[in-house]
């Protein structure tokens, strides 16, 4: 029996040891003003323990231009598509330990207005027409790495209704997009 228990603590200390697999963690841009964001109006979200900070569009600009790397997320709670899917964002950015930098394009606090020209012309490539104009439209995510724009979303993808049944799309596409920074 004695060596029956001192087999069964070895074999616990041994297997105790053992180092479970790393997981990467990506090199994120630390942005140092960006300031906790109450979510909860936004649909099923919280106001705490999710992994939005908001920002405003110069400090979103000064990280692409200074070749850094973040996921940025441009949108507005009084934005009916941004309600719905704010959601999933935090879903796919949570199983990844990543934050979402948020700038809201409507708020006067922010400076978007006063950033506008300045995110146009370095957002041009990712903007989708409206009305034969590129245009910012909401929501819009995007990744950035090493200063480059490496993926972009505007509204939802085809496919997805607004319904819990095909929220999966729009959770896998937010999953894949915020990966690209593990890569």
């Amino acid at each position: 029996m004695k060596k029956l228990f001192i087999a069964l603590i070895i074999l616990l200390l041994l297997t105790g040891c053992q180092s479970e697999e790393e997981v990467y963690v990506p090199e994120m841009t630390v942005i140092e003003k960006a300031r906790d964001v109450d979510m909860s109006v936004y649909q099923d979200m919280v106001d705490y323990g999710h992994a939005f900070k908001e920002i405003t569009a110069d400090e979103m600009l000064d990280v692409i231009e200074n070749g850094g790397s973040d996921i940025f997320y441009l949108g507005s709670d009084s934005c009916g598509v941004c309600q719905f899917l704010v959601r999933y964002m935090q879903e796919a950015a949570s199983s990844l330990g990543v934050t979402i930098y948020y700038v809201d394009v409507y708020s006067d606090e922010d400076g978007f207005a006063d950033a506008y020209d300045r995110a146009y012309e370095m957002l041009y490539d990712v903007l989708e027409e409206y009305e034969g104009e590129k245009a910012f439209q909401t929501p819009h995510v995007f990744v950035v790495k090493d200063g480059e724009i490496i993926d972009s979303l505007v509204g939802a993808l085809e496919g997805y209704d607004g319904t819990d049944a095909t929220a999966d799309i729009m959770i896998d596409r937010y999953t894949e997009m915020f990966k690209a920074l593990l890569d």
